[in-house]
């Protein structure tokens, strides 16, 4: 049974809204039920804290506060691909494996329609209570199987303009694969092949991805975050950056690039979702490789898909670095550079504990130590 059965969205928002309070001044989750003078169970304790916690952790994904617990949390689509993806939709939309409904309720303020599918009951509750809490009601929510014969023809009745998935996948796997998803992504398309556009949600590590059609990799804030197949456009990659929405394509070309000796004037991050849809945008540059996914060159490259940096100072010597970040009257450093998530801030502490000053800068770690400062492009 939904643990909210008995309340309304609001009152159901406005009892997870407390426990949000109480769980930031400290209180433990059997404190926080006595105080509200609860009457539930241990599960649905629980749950309620998850649900809670969730709340407090969605400002990562820009996420309203809904309904949804920690383990939704982590599946959630970011709020920027929510309302970004919902552009590209209009008419009558159906959202097959829609969770807790978080792209579906951005696809309704689009589109003439959405009808939701999903096959876990809690998930329906929870996206429906959602839906309420947003007063959105050009929705439909269905409880079922995406593959079961009379789901697909209450989908074919519905005339959908757009069929999107975003199918379940394993927290964490060695290697990504089509094979490990749910439901039969192959089997999916086949069945659903009445709709002329179909967009599907892969992993954005994925390396194999065995559909035709346009691989739009997003980006937010320069870190990849989604991948989106449109089974119906050109058969391309292109990447989006948001929150600004500019986006390239083109087919994956790889460039190759000189070896640097030192580093030159500027440092340049490629954008992750650039490296990963392997295409070109520097034909026209002057640059030279320097290790992993950074490049340099003397000129300044103005490249919204490039994060650039100035570069101040380099040495193999450890001891030169601390005694110029001292110089430039350091107090912390950024690690950037090939380091393993276990050991950075290990190395950081390392380097910070000789620091006393007040100014951050980045410290590029490789075959050279190199000190430098972000540059914000114009």
């Amino acid at each position: 049974m939904d643990v909210f059965d008995q309340y309304s969205a609001k009152e159901a928002h406005k009892l997870l809204e407390q426990f949000v309070s109480f769980i930031k001044k400290g209180y433990h989750k059997e404190k926080i039920k006595q105080v509200l003078d609860l009457r539930i169970g241990n599960t649905a304790l629980a749950e309620l804290y998850s649900m809670a916690r969730a709340r407090i952790n969605a400002k990562n994904k820009q996420l309203p506060h809904l309904f949804f617990n920690l383990d939704d949390l982590r599946f959630c689509t970011h709020q920027l691909v929510a309302e970004y993806r919902a552009k590209q939709v209009k008419g009558n939309v159906v959202d097959l494996c829609s969770g807790v409904g978080i792209q579906a309720l951005a696809f309704a303020k689009q589109a003439k329609h959405v009808l939701a599918i999903e096959v876990d009951p809690r998930k329906v509750s929870y996206a429906k209570k959602n839906a309420e809490l947003l007063n959105i009601k050009n929705i439909t929510f269905l409880e079922g199987n995406v593959l079961a014969a009379e789901i697909i023809q209450q989908v074919k009745e519905f005339h959908p303009d757009v069929v999107f998935c975003d199918p379940e996948r394993l927290p964490e796997e060695k290697e990504r694969a089509v094979e490990n998803i749910q439901p039969d992504l192959h089997a999916l398309v086949k069945k659903y092949g009445f709709c002329k556009n179909i967009m599907i949600e892969l992993p954005p590590q994925i390396k194999k991805i065995p559909f035709e059609g346009e691989k739009e990799y997003i980006s937010i804030s320069h870190e990849l975050n989604r991948l989106t197949v449109y089974l119906n456009r050109e058969n391309k990659n292109s990447v989006v950056l948001l929150p600004t929405e500019e986006k390239i394509s083109g087919l994956p070309e790889k460039k190759q690039f000189e070896k640097a000796e030192t580093p030159l004037q500027y440092l340049y991050e490629i954008d992750p979702a650039v490296i990963k849809a392997e295409l070109d945008l520097l034909k026209n540059e002057k640059c030279i490789f320097f290790y992993e996914h950074l490049i340099t060159s003397n000129e300044f490259i103005k490249n919204n898909f490039l994060t650039a940096y100035s570069v101040i100072f380099f040495s193999k010597s450890k001891s030169e670095i601390i005694e110029k970040l001292k110089e430039l009257n350091a107090g912390s450093v950024i690690i950037k550079g090939k380091v393993d998530e276990k050991e950075y801030w290990t190395i950081r502490n390392n380097f910070e504990k000789e620091l006393t000053g007040n100014k951050t800068f980045y410290l590029f770690l490789q075959e050279y130590y190199c000190v430098a400062e972000k540059l914000l492009l114009p």
